[in-house]
């Protein structure tokens, strides 16, 4: 049989009867229900296939109102809804679970939950926009914009959902666009061009294909965010990347999701972190991912050069934003840092700043300036009053590390 997708078979319901159930029982709210199937679930992206069926599947649709008109009539079309259901569906009884996906909410409830939020969206719907009342874009997982934006709106004379639809369709500010991007660019680098290659060294398989998985998810969050669509729920990345034209990166994902240990490429290899193993197929398809990536951001004007280890364009993607202080920071870090006791002598990384300031560039150039300016003045004081924080940060490791010498250490002090 021909498989129908949820959301057409939802529309249909809709139109066929849902339409004729709410003009005869509120007419006088026609104008004012908002209609459409948007939020969790497969259907609402339009990915669901057979095996979707298997559990909390049905053809259904959401009923958004203001809130004053919820008050007032939302509990008796909640039960209209049900009994639409039941009638037209061949259900016996209500599905619990997709109540809380399907029926009638008011658009502020519907929002806050898919969000994750608290606010007041009819208020801004009164101001004009998501901006005019700060919506924290920073703290919403990505997945849930995307399930506050898929699907469908039916109807919606009234249009007071479609707004705040509009609204967050209109993409991340820039500013928040940018920091993903470079987190996303670290998240890849340390996974798949650092990590990846270590544990392989170290024959710690099972790390190692963790890394690779952490690293692919980071590669699709970037093609996500270069396209400016918003990331689907974990399971249905891969797949939204079908309608993102972005073949030849599908293609290296696939063949790496296929890929067996390569155990064997590192037999008799000396690992070092200046030298890619290219015997690796792995490290090999991830340094496609890099370059197609790299090609991406450049060709948007964001970077410029032709590295492909991504943790080095993260200062270029920010656009030196709060540069002047970071560099302060890692400077009094590393001041710190060279008076650091080992117990066996003076570590190598010790008197490689380079990469030192590399790493330490990469996570605070996504702090906020506030949250920076605080750590600043945190280690401007510590300086001052010769405390050495990188070195205590070493000494409570070694509860785990090394616990009889920080007992010991603990006892001193």
């Amino acid at each position: 049989n021909e498989w129908t997708p949820n959301l057409e078979k939802s529309r249909t319901l809709y139109v066929d009867y849902g339409k004729a159930m709410i003009h005869e029982k509120f007419p006088d709210y026609e104008d004012r229900i908002a209609v459409g199937l948007v939020g969790e679930g497969s259907d609402c992206l339009g990915f669901d296939d057979m095996v979707s069926t298997d559990h909390d599947y049905e053809p259904g649709f959401c009923m958004w109102l203001l809130e004053s008109d919820f008050e007032e009539i939302g509990e008796r079309l909640q039960k209209e809804y049900e009994e639409l259901i039941q009638r037209n569906c061949n259900e016996t009884g209500v599905n619990l679970f997709l109540s809380d996906r399907r029926g009638v909410f008011s658009i502020n409830a519907f929002y806050n939950r898919i969000l994750g939020t608290d606010m007041d969206y009819e208020k801004m719907m009164e101001k004009g926009s998501v901006d005019a009342i700060g919506i924290p874009f920073e703290r919403i997982a990505e997945f849930r914009l995307a399930s506050a934006t898929n699907g469908e709106v039916f109807a919606d004379k009234q249009g007071c959902f479609l707004r705040v639809r509009k609204s967050l369709l209109a993409y991340y500010p820039d500013r928040v666009w940018r920091r993903k991007i470079a987190q996303s660019l670290h998240d890849f680098a340390q996974f798949g061009q650092s990590n990846y290659a270590r544990m392989m060294a170290r024959k710690d398989y099972v790390t190692a294909q963790i890394c690779v998985g952490k690293a692919m998810e980071a590669a699709m969050d970037l093609v996500y965010l270069l396209r400016r669509e918003y990331s689907p729920y974990y399971k249905w990345k891969r797949k939204g990347l079908e309608t993102l034209a972005v073949k030849e990166i599908i293609g290296v994902l696939d063949e790496l999701a296929l890929l067996s240990c390569q155990a064997e490429a590192w037999d008799g290899v000396v690992y070092s972190a200046a030298e890619l193993n290219t015997k690796d197929t792995c490290i090999v398809l991830l340094e496609k991912i890099a370059a197609f990536i790299a090609d991406e951001l450049a060709a948007q004007n964001l970077i410029r050069g032709n590295d492909t280890f991504l943790e080095n364009y993260i200062s270029q993607i920010l656009r030196g934003k709060n540069m002047d202080i970071v560099e302060k920071i890692v400077e009094l870090e590393w001041k710190q840092f060279d008076k650091v006791k080992n117990e066996g002598g003076r570590a190598d990384c010790q008197d490689d700043f380079e990469t030192f300031s590399i790493m330490r560039k990469s996570q605070y150039l996504t702090w906020t300036p506030e949250l920076l300016r605080s750590f600043y003045a945190d280690l401007q004081q510590a300086e001052q009053t010769g405390w050495n924080l990188i070195m205590e940060k070493y000494a409570r490791m070694m509860k785990s590390t090394n616990p009889e010498k920080y007992l010991e250490l603990a006892e001193i002090s």
